[in-house]
């Protein structure tokens, strides 16, 4: 009677892996394949139980607090890490949702990967860009591989995400180019191209 959509998440990783183990065509789930997907992934390492899925969930959840508490950290202090680390880990529909086979503790893990990427983009690095060009390359494709699995999940989050990052990186970017800072205003580009 609770979260039905778990029920049927589940049931469609189970008949994907069967169709996988069969090498027949896969069910057609109706709103694409991609987070039943996982959930299939799951079950064809580690057999078809919903607990496995319902812990992979739970250690979502678990990282998504570990990165509220490092953003925190790279924007604040210690102190106001641990209250983003204590609101985002034990906010009643985060454990709830974490304890269910739904799309939710992704989306969230995913945002706040996101945002980490962001924050790590935009820390200051006193070294010169061609010795640090490569750590913005590896930034930026996680960060295109994020928003993308995210806007597959939730295809309004991808519009926020593109907003936001015309909204506040473009003219970061701009002011970055005017003042000569080329290093700065490309990690602009490359971020605004990433959640674009």
């Amino acid at each position: 009677t609770f979260a039905l959509d778990a029920r049927l998440y589940h049931d469609l990783g189970v008949r994907i892996v069967e169709a996988w183990r069969q090498g027949i065509e896969l069910p057609e789930p109706g709103m694409g394949h991609d987070y039943v997907a996982i959930i299939a992934g799951v079950y064809w390492l580690l057999g078809a139980h919903p607990l496995y899925a319902i812990l992979l969930h739970c250690w979502l959840g678990a990282l998504t607090g570990w990165l509220a508490y490092r953003i925190g950290q790279k924007l604040f202090d210690r102190a106001g890490a641990l209250r983003a680390a204590y609101f985002v880990g034990f906010w009643p529909s985060s454990l709830l949702w974490s304890s269910q086979i739904l799309r939710d503790a992704l989306s969230w893990c995913l945002i706040l990967t996101i945002l980490w990427l962001v924050v790590l983009m935009t820390e200051p690095d006193p070294r010169p860009f061609r010795v640090r060009w490569w750590r913005l390359c590896v930034q930026a494709a996680g960060l295109v591989a994020a928003t993308i699995l995210v806007t597959r999940l939730r295809v309004y989050l991808g519009s926020v995400l593109t907003l936001m990052a015309l909204v506040t990186l473009v003219p970061a970017g701009c002011a970055y180019a005017f003042d000569r800072r080329i290093g700065r205003a490309l990690a602009r580009s490359a971020q605004v191209l990433g959640l674009g």
